[in-house]
C-alpha cells in the first residue's frame, strides 16, 4: 500500500471517527435538551401546584380574615345603631323644640304682620281722608272760577252794550249840532250877502273865521263827550270790580266754612278708625296670650308623651337587645352559611337587573357599523357620503379606530402594526382617500435580495454557504436606468428575466376582474407550469416577496391574488404615508369626525352580541355592549372573520372557513443604515423561516420617510412569518421576544456584518394572530373581488372585511363599501 493510500485511508478514518463522534455529540445534546426541557417543565408543574397551595392557604387565610371582620363589622353597626337611636331621639327633642320656637316666632311675626297691616290700613284711611279733602277743595276752585268767569263775562257783555249805546248817543247828537250849525251858518250868509254885498271879501274872511271858530266849538264838544263818556266807563269799572271783591270774598267764607265741616267730619272718621284699631289690637293681644296658654299646655303635654315613650323605648330596647343577644347566639352558627347564600342571590339579582338594564337599548341608529378598521370606515364614509340624513354608529372595542391598520408612537418613532406598504394603485384606495393627504413616499421598485451559494442551472445543488450577497432585483419598466443592473443581477437566470415580460403584458393588458375570472391554482404551480421560471428565481424572489405580503408559502397562495398584487405593482408603487399606515384609517376617521350630525364613533366599546328584536320594535336589532345597549335598523359586521361570525351565528356557529394567518415584526433604532436606497430586502436564501434564519424581509422605513424616525437616528423593521414566530413560543402561548430578538440580531449580522447590530436597540416586538385571511385551500377563501363573499347572514345584517373580498387592503375597502351600498338599498 502506497503512502498517499495510507494517508487517505487514515483521513477517511479520522473523517469517520470525527461524524460519529458529532453525530453522539448531537445525539447527547437533543438528549440532554428533552431531560432539561423535561426537567424544566417539572419544576413548572412544581412550582404551579406549591403557587396553588399557597393560593389556597391564602384564600382560606383570607376567608377567616373576612368573618372576623364581618362579625367586628356587625358589632360596630350594632353599637352605630344604637349611637344612631340616641342621635336620632336627641335630633327629635332638637326638632320639636326648635319647632316650638319657630311656631313661637311664627305668631309673634303674624301678630307684627296683623298690627303693622293695620297701621298700614290707617295710613291708607288717612291719605283717603287727605285725598278726598284735596279733591273737595279743588272741585270748589273749579266751580268759583267757572262762576267768576261766567260773571265776568256778564259784564263785559253788558258794558260792550253801554258802550254801544252811549256812542250811538254820542254821534246822534254830534250830527244835530253839526246840522245846527250849518243851518245858522247859511243863515248868516245869506243875511249878509244881502246887506253887505260890496264887502264880499271881507265877509268871505268872516265866515272862514266863523266857520273855524264854530269847528272849534264843535272839537270842543267832542272832547267833552269823550271825557264824560271814559269816566263813566271807569265809574262803573270801580262798581264792578267792588261787586267782584264781594263776590269772592262770600265764596272764600262759604269755602271756608265748608272746610272746617269737612275737617271736623274726616276728624270724627280717624277717631273711629283708632278706636276700632285699639279694639282689634286688644283682641289680636287677648288671641295671642290664649294662643301662648294652649301652646305651652301643649309643649308640656308633648313633653310627658315623649317622656314616657323615651321610657317605652328603653324598655323596649333592653328587651329587644335581650333578645338580639339570644338570637345571635344562635344565629352564628349558620352566618356563613346563610350569608353566603344572601351574597350569591344578590350578586344573581344584581346580575339579572344589569342584564335587564342592559337589554334596554340606549341608542336607536339607522346603522351599526361593529368593527372600526378599513372596512368599517369604508362602510360608514359610503353610507354618509350617499345617505347624508342617516343615523350611523361605528362601534370599536378597541381604544382607537384603524383595526389592523396602526401605527404606534414609541420614543418619537413611528411604528406601524406589523410591517405593511400602502400601494398607491389599488383602485378602492384611488376612491376612498385623498393621496395628497396622506403625503405619500414611493419605495424604490423592484428589491434588494440577500442570496447564498448551492444553485447551478436555476437548481438546487447544495445548501446555503456562509457567504451571503446582496443583489438588486430591477423594474426597468419603471426605472429605465435599472435595466443594466436588471440583466446582470444573479438573481434569476436570463431566462427568467425574459420570462417576466409575457407576465406583464397579461397583468397590464387584463382589468382586475378579467384576471379574477381567470381558472384558480395555487401561485407556486402557476410560476411553475403556466409562466416556467427556475426555482431558482422563485426562491430567491417570489418565495420571500409574496410570503411578505400574503403571509404563506406559495402554494397556500391564490394564482389570482398573484396577478391581481403582480398588476397593482407593475402599476403603482409601494409606499408609506409621512404618519406612519395608521394615517391611512386615521384619514377616514377625520372625514367621519367632520359630520356634526348623524355620525356617532363609538371606541372601547366591545360588541357582546346581536338580538333580532320582537313586538313593536321587530325588524330591528338589539346590539350588547360592554358599555351600553343599542337599537339599530341594520348591521354591517365589519369585524375580522373569527369574531364576525361569532356575533352572526353565536357561540356554536362553527368556523367560518377562513382561517387567518400570523405574522410578527420586530422593530429596531439605530443610527446609520447599512443600506441607504428606500427598498425592500429579501431573504432569498434557501434557508428560511428556521429558528436560527428567521427573516423572510426587511426594510429601513426611515429611508423611505425620515418621520419615521426623530433626528439623528434610523429605523428597522424586520419581518417574521407566523409559522417561524411559532417556532419561539413556550408552552404558554406567548412569543419568547428575548429569543427571537438573539435570533434576529444573528441573522442580520450574516446580511450586514460592518453595520454594529450589537448596538441596535429592540424598540417593540408586534406578535399578530389574525393579521390576514387565508386566500388559498379552505372552504371560504379571501379571493372575491367585485363582491361580497356570501356569509349566512340573516337579513338585516351585513357582513364586510378582507375576509369577504380579497385578502388585501383594496379587499377590506371594497367590501365595506359595497357593504355601505347594500345597507343603503335596504334602509
Amino acid at each position: 500500500m502506497s503512502t498517499s493510500d495510507s494517508n487517505a485511508k487514515s483521513d477517511g478514518e479520522r473523517k469517520r471517527k470525527r461524524d460519529i463522534v458529532r453525530s453522539i455529540f448531537k445525539k447527547v445534546t437533543r438528549k440532554l435538551r428533552k431531560i432539561v426541557s423535561r426537567k424544566y417543565r417539572e419544576s413548572e408543574r412544581l412550582a404551579e401546584e406549591e403557587e396553588a397551595k399557597l393560593e389556597r392557604e391564602k384564600a382560606e387565610k383570607t376567608e377567616m380574615e373576612r368573618l372576623a371582620r364581618i362579625e367586628e363589622e356587625r358589632r360596630e353597626a350594632q353599637l352605630k345603631a344604637k349611637q344612631e337611636a340616641e342621635r336620632i331621639l336627641a335630633k327629635q327633642r332638637e326638632e320639636r323644640e326648635i319647632a316650638e320656637e319657630a311656631k313661637k316666632q311664627k305668631i309673634e311675626e303674624e301678630r307684627k304682620m296683623e298690627l303693622e297691616r293695620r297701621m298700614e290700613e290707617q295710613r291708607a284711611l288717612e291719605e283717603r281722608i287727605k285725598e278726598q279733602k284735596r279733591q273737595v277743595e279743588e272741585q270748589a276752585q273749579i266751580e268759583a272760577k267757572k262762576k267768576e268767569t261766567k260773571r265776568l263775562e256778564e259784564e263785559k257783555d253788558a258794558a260792550e252794550k253801554r258802550r254801544r249805546e252811549e256812542e250811538r248817543l254820542v254821534e246822534q247828537r254830534l250830527v244835530e249840532e253839526q246840522k245846527a250849525v250849518e243851518d245858522h251858518a247859511e243863515e248868516e250868509a245869506r243875511v249878509s250877502a244881502e246887506q253887505e254885498e260890496p264887502r264880499v271879501g271881507v265877509e268871505e274872511k268872516a265866515k272862514v273865521e266863523a266857520e273855524e271858530k264854530a269847528g272849534a266849538e264843535y272839537a270842543e264838544k267832542v272832547r267833552l263827550a269823550e271825557e264824560a263818556r271814559l269816566a263813566e266807563e271807569a265809574r262803573l269799572a270801580e262798581e264792578a270790580r267792588l261787586a267782584e271783591e264781594a263776590r269772592l270774598a262770600e265764596e272764600a267764607r262759604l269755602a271756608e266754612e265748608a272746610r272746617l265741616a269737612e275737617e271736623a267730619r274726616l276728624a270724627e272718621e280717624a277717631r273711629l278708625a283708632e278706636e276700632a284699631r285699639l279694639a282689634e289690637e286688644a283682641r289680636l293681644a287677648e288671641e295671642a296670650r290664649l294662643a301662648e296658654e294652649a301652646r305651652l299646655a301643649e309643649e308640656a303635654q308633648l313633653a310627658e308623651e315623649a317622656r314616657l315613650a323615651e321610657e317605652a323605648r328603653l324598655a323596649e330596647e333592653v328587651r329587644l337587645a335581650e333578645e338580639a343577644r339570644l338570637a345571635e347566639e344562635a344565629r352564628l352558627a349558620e352566618e356563613a352559611r346563610i350569608r353566603m347564600e344572601t351574597e350569591i342571590a344578590e350578586a344573581a339579582r344584581v346580575a339579572e337587573e344589569e342584564a335587564l338594564l342592559a337589554a334596554l337599548p340606549k341608542a336607536e341608529f339607522d346603522v351599526a357599523i361593529i368593527g372600526g378598521g378599513p372596512a368599517g370606515l369604508a362602510a360608514a364614509s359610503t353610507i354618509k357620503r350617499k345617505a347624508p340624513d342617516s343615523n350611523v354608529a361605528v362601534i370599536e372595542a378597541q381604544e382607537t379606530l384603524g383595526g389592523r391598520v396602526r401605527s404606534d408612537k414609541i420614543d418619537g418613532f413611528t411604528l406601524d402594526c406589523g410591517f405593511a406598504v400602502f400601494i398607491d394603485s389599488y383602485p378602492q384606495s384611488k376612491k376612498l382617500l385623498n393621496y395628497n393627504r396622506l403625503k405619500l413616499r414611493p419605495f424604490q421598485p423592484g428589491a434588494f435580495v440577500v442570496t447564498s451559494d448551492g444553485w447551478k442551472g436555476g437548481v438546487k445543488c447544495g445548501g446555503d454557504s456562509n457567504v451571503f450577497y446582496i443583489s438588486r432585483v430591477a423594474d426597468p419598466l419603471r426605472r429605465p436606468q435599472d435595466i443594466f443592473a436588471a440583466v446582470i443581477s444573479p438573481v434569476g437566470s436570463f431566462m427568467d428575466k425574459l420570462k417576466v415580460i409575457p407576465l406583464l403584458v397579461h397583468v397590464i393588458k387584463s382589468s382586475s376582474d378579467d384576471l379574477f375570472n381567470e381558472p384558480e391554482t395555487n401561485t407556486l404551480t402557476a410560476l411553475k407550469v403556466r409562466w416556467g421560471f427556475s426555482d431558482q428565481f422563485i426562491c430567491q424572489f417570489f418565495e420571500p416577496f409574496l410570503g411578505g405580503i400574503y403571509l404563506a408559502p406559495l402554494g397556500s397562495q391564490s394564482s389570482r391574488m398573484f396577478h391581481f398584487i403582480f398588476k397593482m405593482f407593475t402599476e403603482g408603487s409601494a409606499c408609506l404615508p409621512e404618519e406612519g399606515m395608521g394615517a391611512v384609517p386615521g384619514l377616514l376617521e377625520k372625514d367621519l369626525r367632520n359630520w356634526r350630525k348623524g355620525m356617532e364613533l363609538l371606541t372601547a366599546n366591545k360588541v357582546t352580541g346581536v338580538k333580532p328584536m320582537q313586538g313593536a320594535d321587530e325588524g330591528s336589532w338589539l346590539i350588547e355592549t360592554a358599555v351600553d345597549n343599542m337599537k339599530a335598523g341594520q348591521i354591517v359586521v365589519a369585524t375580522e372573520g373569527p369574531a364576525a361570525n361569532k356575533l352572526v351565528k353565536g357561540e356554536g356557529g362553527g368556523t367560518d372557513g377562513t382561517p387567518q394567518r400570523s405574522v410578527g415584526c420586530v422593530y429596531y433604532s439605530l443610527g446609520t443604515p447599512p443600506v441607504t436606497d428606500p427598498i425592500l430586502i429579501l431573504n432569498g436564501c434557501q434557508e428560511k423561516g428556521t429558528m436560527e434564519k428567521p427573516i423572510n424581509n426587511m426594510c429601513f422605513p426611515s429611508v423611505v420617510s425620515e418621520t419615521y424616525a426623530p433626528p439623528g437616528k434610523h429605523l428597522a423593521s424586520v419581518t417574521v412569518l407566523g409559522p417561524t414566530m411559532d417556532l419561539f413560543r413556550g408552552d404558554d402561548g406567548k412569543v419568547d421576544e428575548e429569543r427571537l430578538d438573539l435570533a434576529v440580531r444573528s441573522h442580520l449580522k450574516c446580511w450586514f456584518p460592518n453595520a454594529a447590530v450589537n448596538n441596535w436597540k429592540t424598540l417593540k416586538v408586534y406578535d399578530i394572530a389574525n393579521a390576514q385571511p387565508a386566500q388559498y385551500g379552505c372552504k371560504t377563501p379571501a379571493n372575491v373581488n367585485g363582491k361580497l363573499r356570501e356569509f349566512g347572514a340573516p337579513e338585516g345584517v351585513i357582513v364586510a372585511g378582507d375576509h369577504v373580498g380579497s385578502a388585501t387592503l383594496n379587499g377590506a375597502f371594497e367590501s365595506g363599501v359595497r357593504a355601505g351600498v347594500e345597507a343603503i338599498k335596504q334602509m
